[in-house]
């Protein structure tokens, strides 16, 4: 599965151009097999601790998790099912709220698809299932919130908060969704600039000490600490750089481009901690939507000149893919399960 890991990217960047119904589909299809079937009991990603949250019962969920996510596991266990089945129904829900963004954005939508994949969101639901899927309906929510659809982005936006509700976050783009609130450059170089000089001061400690009451069983965790002792990462600069450069060409009107700014903050702000993953990753997915290629080439400047910025950026995806395949976030180690927990 490493093997394969390495080249699906180069394949799905080939192909993507041709974003005809078949390939989206698959696309769809193939990615809801790879997460759905992977294997339970995997010690290289959170899969085993679901299963044991499972194990514990329908009692125990409804009192520690989420309504929508602990209903999703009664219902399997009312029908007598194995926990595999939890695990192909919110990789199922979320891939195909994927794919209903994809689809109801101006862009193509196989590019959606491969850049929230090459970027590791995909794989961030082995770890974060819960949140991940909430997340993806989140997504599904920014197509609303840039139609100035506000009841229907709310909408998702509850839904989302019913899986994990880190996902409520997300009501602060109410505060920028309209067009005529633009995010000036100076404003957005200083405060991605000063978030990184933040982070990597280790402040992040006493921000997340100060948001404990909110997220107790992620920011009081060893892991927590371990990880905010070494804030320094290529990644976070690769992505705060990346991002400056295309600020300068992107439509500063762009819902996407200021939702995924605030993820960015955050996330250097608040460093590699578990907390900061509820928090920001409630927004950069957007990064799927907004670095997407476009259907058709219309008169707006980022559309004419996108082919210009292409490899640019699936350079970066490219980078982001492979160093952390290095580090590993589920994808080292893949294994599909043996049907045991159907």
């Amino acid at each position: 599965m490493n093997a394969l890991f390495c080249i699906l990217p180069v394949i799905l960047i080939r192909y993507y151009k041709k974003n005809t119904k078949a390939v989206f589909y698959f696309m769809v299809t193939f990615f809801i097999v790879l997460a759905g079937f992977r294997d339970p009991e995997s010690q290289y990603n959170d899969s085993h601790n679901y299963l044991t949250l499972f194990n514990y019962g329908g009692t125990y969920l409804l009192k520690h998790v989420e309504i929508g996510y602990a209903l999703i596991n009664l219902l399997v266990m009312k029908m007598n099912l194995g926990f595999q089945w939890v695990i192909l129904i919110t990789s199922s829900i979320s891939m195909i709220t994927i794919a209903w963004a994809a689809r109801r954005s101006e862009k193509n939508e196989a590019a959606v698809l491969i850049l929230f994949y090459i970027l590791i969101y995909f794989f961030y639901n082995f770890n974060a299932m819960r949140q991940m899927t909430g997340v993806s309906i989140l997504v599904l929510g920014y197509t609303f919130l840039k139609e100035e659809r506000i009841r229907v982005f709310l909408l998702c936006l509850l839904i989302a908060s019913l899986f994990h509700k880190s996902c409520l976050i997300a009501i602060v783009c109410l505060l920028f969704y309209k067009k005529e609130t633009v995010f000036q450059p100076i404003m957005v170089f200083i405060c991605i600039i000063g978030s990184l000089v933040i982070g990597f001061l280790n402040i992040t400690p006493t921000i997340l000490s100060g948001m404990a009451d909110l997220f107790p069983r992620y920011l009081n965790s060893d892991m927590d600490k371990n990880i905010a002792e070494d804030s320094f990462s290529l990644s976070k600069i690769m992505l705060s750089v990346f991002f400056l450069y295309m600020y300068s060409f992107l439509d500063k009107k762009d819902l996407y481009l200021k939702i995924v700014f605030i993820g960015i903050v955050l996330f250097n702000l608040m460093s590699y901690s578990s907390g900061a993953m509820r928090i920001a990753y409630a927004f950069t997915p957007a990064q799927a939507l907004l670095f997407a290629a476009y259907k058709n080439n219309d008169d707006s400047t980022w559309a004419a000149n996108y082919e210009r910025y292409e490899y640019l950026i699936y350079g970066y995806a490219l980078f982001v893919y492979y160093y952390m395949l290095l580090n590993s976030v589920g994808l080292q180690d893949y294994q599909f399960c043996d049907g045991r927990f159907f």
